[in-house]
């Protein structure tokens, strides 16, 4: 289950209608165990417009900051909230994966398993 608060699910949303036609990303942050995920926007510096690649002095600042990274965010801006296949490719088995669609103005998270096998992670917003 991936949990965030109302406020961070606009945030999202917003980066991500901001950062059109580019893909918006960043990662998910535990605050303590039991309390919604934050979410970080990072630098994209993947080429083409339609993928994304977390900039990795921003992932290495965050990590240096004492920060527990469990998961990335990123943006379709044309597509549903389902993985691509380029997605599912870059998952990294055990790590949650938001997807924000611009066009469609939906969220999911998936989760990649050891065996490679993609699921459907249960988004809960919290209303504070």
């Amino acid at each position: 289950m991936m949990t965030l608060n109302r406020l961070t699910v606009e945030w999202i949303r917003a980066c991500a209608r901001a950062s059109a036609p580019r893909e918006m990303c960043g990662v998910l942050v535990v605050r303590e165990i039991g309390r919604p995920f934050i979410f970080h926007i990072t630098g994209n510096i993947a080429e083409p417009d339609n993928e994304y690649i977390v900039d990795p002095e921003d992932h290495m600042r965050l990590v240096e900051e004492g920060k527990e990274i469990v998961g990335v965010v990123h943006s379709h801006v044309k597509a549903d909230a389902t993985p691509s296949g380029m997605d599912v490719e870059m998952m990294v088995p055990g790590y949650l994966y938001a997807i924000c669609s611009v066009r469609h103005n939906e969220m999911r998270a998936w989760r990649k398993t050891h065996m490679g096998d993609v699921i459907e992670v249960p988004i809960v917003v919290e209303k504070r």
